[in-house]
């Protein structure tokens, strides 16, 4: 953090992430119907595999659990699988009775194509 051009960079980041964690709270509603893909770190003690899986009870559609050697930052160590794994998902054809519709994304007009 002593380099200026990075602390520049970094600080608005880790700003957004404690004001998010601090102000957002769960409010419970329907369940997704796209597929969730959870990763996490096999040694993490801050979101263990256990936490992560219970992802699960959200969506309707197919869930995926990745586990990486590691930590909270297994993604340090693991980058190159974690973008693999990531990309190959992205790519995976679209489960039959689990499509959803295009997602409306705040302070944009347009809504996303869904993917192919």
């Amino acid at each position: 953090m002593t380099d200026p051009e990075f602390r520049e960079l970094l600080l608005p980041v880790l700003r957004a992430d404690f004001t998010a964690s601090e102000t957002c709270a769960f409010v419970a509603g329907p369940q997704l119907t796209c597929p969730i893909t959870a990763l996490g770190g096999e040694q993490d003690e801050d979101a263990t595999l256990g936490e992560i899986a219970a992802w699960q009870r959200h969506t309707t559609g197919r869930f995926e659990l990745t586990a990486f050697a590691g930590d909270h930052f297994f993604i340090d160590d693991a980058w190159e699988a974690v973008v693999t794994t990531v990309g190959e998902r992205c790519r995976a054809p679209r489960l039959q009775g689990h499509d959803t519709p295009p997602v409306r994304c705040p302070g944009r007009s347009r809504s996303a194509p869904p993917p192919s």
